[in-house]
């Protein structure tokens, strides 16, 4: 019954769509509005990419047989119905159409829940690591993807949705940051998508990542609402953080829905995530093991290589050797996701052989060797020592961390980072 009357709702929405668009390129003399109306129609049935895929051809018409300004009109055309049908008239009709419940029950804070995946990308083809849903309850608006699992070393997909309520009618903006690349839907409906995903061999724009928020415009109906995010955490991402504001930048009170979808099998087990992991695999004892890091720049010329040392440790099962083979400077990186205004210390042992140069760990942004925080630049021969220093992100939420050295010749070993919040 719910599926009948979704597509007949879906299907009125598509007619009006198609008229509208139809009757906009008569208006502009474009030839063949009825085909396009019709294509816009069908096309509508298509998430995210249908409207754009209808718009396509009408534009180049228009382009060939009027020039470029009726073309500019034609596309500003296709993009005003899309936002308004797509963005407030379907959610609103949809919501109501669907008898959503009300619930009154307000808190000030929204909380993330119910986690689909994650499903890893393998020879082309997506494998679903659980059988359920997964209950999983996130006290904080940061949703941090690497939290209680294996450090990634293949793209992940994530599925999450909240069931959220509202007393009224509710005009509000789903603020967004991420690092990685997110699609969110409304109710059923897109509400906007974001690539933030790192450049990660050379990461030089976290400003647009964790730190800044971008709004997306949204219409919350009263009684019960769905927000969706289909996310893709690429090797070396972290998460996102997601609010929801008044257009004024207050929080806008709801209620949380903790019962879980109509019929999904849930797990009984409910895990309550209080804390992120801010690092991982600083053992270097993965699977893989530089599972969670990623291999930042090396100066043009240089050549270090990275390996696995499995004897003569102090600790674990496995430490990171870095053999300069040419001279240069690099080193292996590590998004971390931290709390702003808190104090972190950092614990590492380090030992090096034959050495000429400089070996270190460090905080930066932008570019590698650009310091926030470092310790002290080990330069002689050594056995394991432990090296330490205290360290503060300021407003930052997201930064670097880095195994670095730069010289002449000779290995370095790391193993056992740590970063603990003091």
């Amino acid at each position: 019954h719910n599926i009948q009357r979704y597509m007949s709702l879906k299907t009125w929405i598509s007619l009006a769509t198609g008229a509208t668009i139809a009757t906009w390129l008569t208006l502009l003399g474009v030839e063949y509005p009825l085909l396009w109306g019709m294509l816009a129609f069908l096309l509508n049935y298509v998430p995210n990419i249908g409207s754009i895929i209808a718009a396509v051809p009408a534009i180049m018409m228009a382009f060939i047989q009027l020039g470029v300004g009726s073309a500019l009109a034609t596309a500003g055309g296709y993009l005003v119905v899309n936002i308004v049908v797509g963005s407030i008239i379907e959610p609103r009709i949809m919501g109501r159409g669907m008898g959503l419940s009300t619930l009154i029950v307000f808190l000030s804070l929204l909380f993330w829940g119910w986690v689909l995946g994650p499903v890893e990308e393998i020879a082309g083809k997506r494998e679903q690591v659980p059988d359920a849903w997964k209950r999983v309850v996130w006290p904080t608006a940061f949703t941090d993807l690497s939290a209680e699992q294996e450090p990634g070393i293949r793209d992940r997909r994530w599925l999450l949705f909240r069931r959220i309520a509202v007393s009224n009618d509710v005009e509000a903006r789903l603020t967004v940051a991420a690092d990685v690349k997110l699609q969110v839907r409304l109710n059923g409906s897109p509400i906007g998508f974001m690539d933030a995903s790192a450049q990660m061999s050379q990461p030089m724009h976290d400003e647009l990542m964790l730190n800044q928020k971008k709004p997306f415009p949204i219409q919350l109906l009263q009684g019960e609402n769905i927000i969706e995010v289909a996310a893709t955490q690429l090797v070396g991402t972290r998460g996102f953080r997601l609010e929801l504001m008044t257009p004024e930048g207050k929080p806008v009170p709801v209620g949380i829905l903790d019962e879980g979808p109509d019929g999904e099998d849930l797990s009984e087990e409910v895990v309550r995530i209080e804390t992120h992991q801010p690092l991982i695999n600083g053992g270097f004892d993965a699977e893989g093991m530089l599972d969670g890091w990623i291999t930042g720049e090396i100066d043009p010329g240089g050549s270090i290589r990275f390996t696995a040392e499995a004897e003569h440790l102090v600790t674990g099962t496995r430490a990171l050797r870095a053999e300069i083979r040419e001279p240069g400077a690099g080193g292996i990186i590590q998004r971390i996701v931290v709390t702003p205004g808190k104090k972190y210390r950092v614990t590492a042992l380090i030992k090096a052989a034959d050495f000429k140069g400089e070996a270190l760990v460090g905080f930066f942004t932008g570019r590698i060797g650009s310091w926030n925080s470092r310790s002290k630049p080990l330069r002689q021969d050594t056995d394991w020592v432990q090296i330490s220093f205290d360290w503060m992100p300021g407003t930052s939420r997201t930064t670097y961390i880095a195994c670095y050295l730069k010289g002449q010749s000779g290995t370095v070993w790391f193993d056992q980072i740590l970063l603990e919040e003091i």
